[in-house]
């Protein structure tokens, strides 16, 4: 077998296998649905046997590394780690199966595991450069001829063989389904389902289990926390890190939010989770709180920041230092610290650290999709936050400015359309469209007297009214040309905006 891919691949055909030689009925070692190659070769996996075990890819290269592995069938796990990151599952009637080279484990020695329940991921660890998983059924600990969903599998030697599908599409009823809200008490549900509409979390993984270091290196990643630097590649860090988080691991080591030395595997305290988010910066410079239970025992190095951590409400003072993170704890205290809220969805990657700033900065409500559209009296409160509406002003008389105009928004749009930047004859809840943002900030004299830029994308059917503030705005790079005038700001772009013009820190 040569790195990332295998020398010769298993027609994988099938026959029909008696109840005796299928019993327990075990399924493909993939989620349902899921389409994999499987490849053997003469002795394998030793000179004792013939063809009795297989090695999955669906891509080449390194592009399974991270793919979910599952159990074939309900049982009981057996073994777990070593060298080559197995897990053995010991099924019914004698049966057993076995699954390699896997990083990220999620099960322990004597879980119960049901069908289909998520075991590891797919990587190289003890095949460096050859990603894949080596799977094999046994019946008392003699290697078997694979069947799946009751059909043997025929190894003819062919290269690049057919597709085969994962049937492993049913639950045990007898071990209930595990998924992200698994062992989560009611006030964490909600942070933990944000959490994963938004990706950062994995439905597949128990809510209650302790988060590991590389998994928080990965959360911080993909809410565009890491610094940009040059990632780490050897150390301690990487004993127990997964390949697909060593890139991340390797960034925040590098950058000095991590210690090199603690491999990344290992459970993270609340003193580690404060320390990290204290070097990012999140949790504020107010002093540390009173001492309490937080304090007892605490490490030096990381007092100060558990003390910013219970100060700014982030994390309990009555819980102790050394308490491990859950899941759906470290999602909750994320969302106290501003990274992990509503406005994540519908921002792209290029806009997360304006909107966080936006966040933090209180010119956006965390609470509120970043793709969702700006609306007029969102554009007024946003401007009015940032110090632009002229608070000497009365508001204007209610009008048709102020339908759809909720309470909380009504004196600041009531200001705008008296200061003159909003028409009293358009309703308040009618969206931006970049035309209106660019005129308001003119209005404002934010785009200065340059010139216009030339015609182009953006000036296309555009108003006469409009067009020598948009012009501007192109010009200046606050809106790009490339976009009609008519397209409606979503909230993300609105923030972006406002960064262009100076507005944010």
């Amino acid at each position: 077998m040569t790195a990332g891919a295998l020398a010769v691949t298993g027609l994988l055909v099938v026959s029909p296998a008696t109840a005796a030689e299928s019993d327990p009925l075990l399924q493909m070692p993939f989620p349902c649905g899921e389409v994999w190659n499987g490849a053997t070769r003469p002795q394998h996996p030793s000179s004792t046997t013939s063809y009795y075990a297989l090695d999955f890819n669906k891509g080449s290269g390194s592009d399974d590394r991270g793919e979910e592995v599952v159990a074939s069938a309900a049982g009981t796990v057996t073994s777990r780690g070593g060298a080559y990151g197995s897990v053995h599952i010991d099924h019914a009637g004698g049966w057993s199966t076995r699954y390699l080279h896997m990083s990220g484990l999620q099960v322990q020695v004597g879980q119960s595991v049901r069908a289909g329940q998520l075991i590891g991921f797919v990587d190289d660890v003890g095949s460096p450069g050859a990603y894949h998983l080596h799977y094999e059924q046994r019946l008392d600990g003699v290697l078997q001829h694979i069947a799946f969903d009751g059909s043997r599998v025929n190894y003819i030697f062919k290269y690049n063989g057919p597709a085969f599908v994962s049937r492993n599409c049913a639950t045990d009823p007898a071990i209930p389904a595990v998924d992200h809200l698994t062992g989560v008490p009611s006030y964490g549900r909600d942070a933990m389902d944000l959490a994963a509409d938004l990706g950062v979390w994995s439905t597949s993984v128990r809510g209650d289990a302790d988060t590991r270091r590389y998994e928080i290196a990965v959360t911080l990643d993909k809410l565009g926390l890491l610094p940009a630097t040059t990632a780490s590649t050897s150390g301690p860090w990487t004993n127990g890190t997964p390949g697909w988080a060593e890139d991340q691991m390797g960034t925040a080591v590098a950058s000095y939010l991590f210690s090199s030395s603690v491999p990344g595997d290992t459970v993270v305290t609340r003193a580690d989770l404060a320390v990290f988010l204290d070097r990012l910066g999140l949790l504020g410079t107010a002093a540390p709180a009173p001492p309490g239970e937080w304090s007892q025992g605490v490490p030096a190095h990381a007092e100060q920041a558990m003390g910013r951590a219970v100060r700014s409400g982030a994390m309990s003072g009555a819980v102790p230092w050394d308490d491990h993170v859950q899941r759906f704890e470290a999602a909750i205290i994320l969302g106290h610290v501003g990274v992990l809220g509503k406005w994540l969805e519908g921002t792209p990657d290029y806009a997360i650290p304006t909107m966080r700033s936006a966040v933090y900065g209180g010119l956006v409500s965390p609470g509120v999709a970043g793709g969702d559209d700006v609306t007029r009296y969102t554009y007024a409160v946003m401007l009015g936050r940032s110090g632009l509406l002229d608070e000497s002003l009365e508001p204007a008389s209610s009008g048709t400015w102020s339908s759809g105009v909720p309470e909380w928004a009504r004196a600041s749009m009531g200001i705008a359309v008296a200061q003159g930047l909003f028409s009293p004859n358009a309703r308040g809840d009618a969206t931006v469209e970049r035309a209106d943002f660019a005129v308001v900030a003119d209005r404002l004299g934010l785009l200065g007297d340059g010139a216009p830029a030339p015609n182009g994308a953006w000036s296309t059917g555009i108003p006469s009214w409009a067009r020598p503030a948009v012009g501007k705005a192109v010009a200046r790079g606050v809106l790009s040309p490339n976009v009609s005038w008519s397209d409606e700001v979503q909230r993300y772009e609105a923030a972006v905006f406002f960064s262009h013009l100076g507005l944010m820190e």
